[in-house]
């Protein structure tokens, strides 16, 4: 659909400058060309998510703007009339649109760099706990995809990410995992071949 692209078209200067400085940093299991690009599609899923919002307000008063009834019934407009809307909003992107708070995008994309930094961190620290606990002792030598959820997100940029590596997948939260560890050993114990739950 043209409001995908619009979007789309209007973060590329935004990923472009995020690749041109991350990239640059010493990140150790980050080297290959397709981890680069999870993670930049990651982070554009999250900018679209938190901006959908905003852009939906927009699509509407637009729309209001040809037809008052298409405030209350978006889903009548003909895709004559949403191209309409969305080469407008098209324009409207060219400077900085008001209808986006001031500084949400950059903001959004610092909390999320943070983020996978901590990530690595983390990683880093406990690779041989991971290695020896989920991957029978299997060597981590590259992480090969990293993707999240699609939700908002935690406090500051925090959500959950999926790790592909050389030895296998797990996922990564930014809390407490205990109760995870807890909760998988009582359904093992109690409910095994009955339920399925993920080794922690």
């Amino acid at each position: 659909m043209k409001n995908i692209s619009v979007v789309d078209n209007y973060l590329l200067r935004y990923l472009s400058a995020f690749e041109n400085s991350f990239f640059q940093e010493d990140l150790k299991y980050l080297k290959k060309t397709e981890t680069k690009k999870s993670i930049s599609k990651t982070l554009n899923q999250r900018l679209k998510t938190v901006l959908q919002p905003f852009f939906d307000k927009i699509i509407r008063k637009e729309l209001q703007s040809i037809n008052p009834l298409f405030a209350k019934f978006p889903q009548l407009a003909t895709e004559e009339t949403l191209s309409v809307a969305f080469s407008k909003i098209e324009e409207k992107l060219k400077e900085e649109p008001s209808f986006i708070p001031a500084g949400l995008i950059e903001n959004t994309i610092v909390d999320f760099a943070n983020f996978i930094r901590c990530f690595l961190s983390d990683f880093e620290r406990n690779k041989t706990f991971i290695e020896q606990t989920l991957f029978d002792g299997k060597v981590i030598t590259e992480i090969t995809d990293i993707s999240a959820t699609l939700c908002l997100g935690h406090e500051q940029g925090c959500f959950v990410l999926i790790i592909n590596t050389n030895s296998g997948r797990f996922v990564y939260k930014k809390h407490d995992c205990r109760t995870d560890v807890w909760l998988h050993d009582f359904l093992m114990h109690f409910f095994v071949g009955h339920v399925y739950s993920p080794k922690c």
